[in-house]
């Protein structure tokens, strides 16, 4: 199993605002497996984490190919836009079971 971890910077006095987008965008495309998203209650402001469960790297780069693909996503960066600045990152971790 593959984790991937997502780090954003929010625009300040927009972290719950760009977590809601996320999980509406997550609702809209049924993703699969687990999702999570995570704000800090303590710890850095203005930051937001999401963690998407993967069966294995294969199914991750097919699954981003298509979420990049998709007719909404321009609509989807400029509502991002509006709620992030640049900055934060991503890891991929593998589950050891």
């Amino acid at each position: 199993m593959i984790i991937e971890r997502r780090t954003y910077r929010a625009k300040s006095f927009c972290e719950q605002a760009a977590a809601d987008f996320v999980k509406e965008v997550w609702e809209q495309i049924e993703f699969p497996h687990t999702f999570r998203i995570y704000v800090p209650i303590t710890g850095p402001d203005d930051v937001i984490y999401h963690e998407l469960e993967f069966e294995d790297f294969e199914e991750r780069q097919t699954f981003w190919a298509a979420f990049f693909a998709r007719p909404e996503m321009p609509g989807w960066v400029e509502k991002w836009k509006e709620l992030t600045t640049s900055g934060g990152g991503r890891e991929l971790l593998r589950l050891v079971e």
